[in-house]
């Protein structure tokens, strides 16, 4: 919906700006922990729902690899309490989940990856490398 002249139609103008927020509210809402951090709230909710899925949809497979090698080689110090870790690893996981379906074939390759003894890096769809922490991280380490 188009936004409403301000000085023409004050009425109108303030019945959307109270629905747009509210609409970027739920949004908000609806959307892991982890994605809330980069979604775009100073606009319209028009604005925030297309960024939020260009973001999602540009990241794709790879990048849920990468969040399941996190999740699945998350160390902490053994000061960091439980709750904490668990809460980072669960918004991984959810993360792994906005980005789209997880198949069989991408928990494979994201499983049998994980064994290499060596920094293993992914380029990104739009160039970024990522490294993807082997599994010979001591339990003293964190790779978040």
């Amino acid at each position: 919906m188009t936004e409403p002249n301000s000085s023409t139609k004050p009425v109108a103008y303030a019945n959307w700006l109270a629905n747009n927020d509210l609409i970027i509210g739920i949004i908000q809402t609806a959307v892991s922990k982890a994605e809330q951090d980069g979604l775009k709230t100073n606009g319209t909710a028009k604005e925030c729902y297309s960024a939020l899925k260009a973001r999602a949809q540009c990241k794709g497979p790879v990048k849920q690899v990468v969040l399941i090698h996190k999740a699945l080689t998350t160390y902490a110090p053994i000061a960091e309490p439980v709750k904490t870790l668990a809460q980072k690893i669960c918004d991984l996981i959810n993360h792994t989940f906005v980005i789209g379906t997880i198949d069989k074939d991408l928990l494979n390759f994201a499983t049998l990856s994980r064994t290499f003894n060596t920094d293993t890096v992914l380029v990104t769809k739009d160039g970024d490398g990522e490294n993807l922490p082997g599994h010979n991280h001591g339990p003293e380490q964190s790779v978040l």
